[in-house]
């Protein structure tokens, strides 16, 4: 996967961690969104709004790989990190969004 090449990148070519256990996380407002969707998903009962879900986590999955794309052309790898952590985070929550059953 694209995700896992770029991490290699930035960590043996630019000395960038990304994606490690003890700072996966950096970003307070990201993680609380995280945090969010996830209480939503476990109470909410209508297809419809986990629909609406999935549609604007698609749209953040692929904003995030528009930015990690400008990030590295730019050869911006602090933001090439910051935009694979969200990367990640949000395909996460789009499998965790496809999984979801009602309550």
């Amino acid at each position: 996967r694209r995700v896992h090449g770029a991490v290699a990148v930035l960590k043996h070519a630019h000395g960038v961690e990304a994606m490690s256990e003890s700072d996966r996380v950096t970003d307070p407002a990201l993680l609380m969104e995280v945090v969010e969707v996830r209480e939503q998903l476990e109470e909410e009962t209508q297809p419809q709004a986990v629909n609406r879900l999935n549609s604007e986590y698609t749209a953040k999955v692929a904003a995030a790989e528009t930015e990690l794309t400008a990030a590295f052309r730019s050869k911006d790898w602090e933001g090439a990190r910051r935009s694979l952590e969200r990367l990640q985070l949000y395909r996460n929550l789009k499998e965790e969004i496809a999984q979801w059953r009602p309550a």
